[in-house]
């Protein structure tokens, strides 16, 4: 399982002070990226976002950037990872929808095929044994035998 740190740990992992990991954090929030909570409702970071701090940290320290640049940015690329993620993912509801129609077309053809020598035993069964043959007219088919 992946480690999950508090803000504390966090802080101490990053070297920055617990203020600026709940700045930083709420920065992300009020943007649109939601951490994890505990059970008591405090913000976990996991390993992923670890390295998005980090990331976010030696973004703000470059020549012309703001915090706000920055977030913008690091956003930017989550939501495009996201949306090829998502991408991904309708291709495979595609290939599965189309894996689908295929296995349906084919259970149609065998019911077809069923549907033939159902209606070969009928008539083989009339033709050769002294059986009336009725169909029920409510509901679905139903075959009743009289001997």
């Amino acid at each position: 399982m992946e480690p999950i740190l508090k803000v504390k740990e966090m802080a101490d992992t990053l070297g920055i002070s617990e203020s600026t990991v709940k700045k930083y954090y709420l920065l992300f929030e009020e943007d649109g990226y939601y951490f994890n909570r505990n059970i008591q409702g405090n913000v976990v970071f996991s390993n992923y976002d670890i390295s998005l701090f980090n990331k976010f940290i030696n973004m703000k320290n470059q020549p012309g950037m703001t915090i706000k640049k920055v977030l913008k940015l690091i956003l930017g690329e989550i939501r495009f990872d996201d949306s090829l993620n998502k991408g991904n993912q309708n291709e495979q509801l595609v290939e599965m929808i189309i894996n689908q129609n295929q296995k349906i077309l084919k259970m149609e053809e065998d019911l077809k095929s069923l549907e033939g020598k159902y209606e070969f035993l009928i008539e083989y069964l009339k033709d050769n044994q002294d059986i009336n043959v009725k169909r029920s007219h409510k509901g679905p088919k139903r075959l009743t035998f009289e001997f």
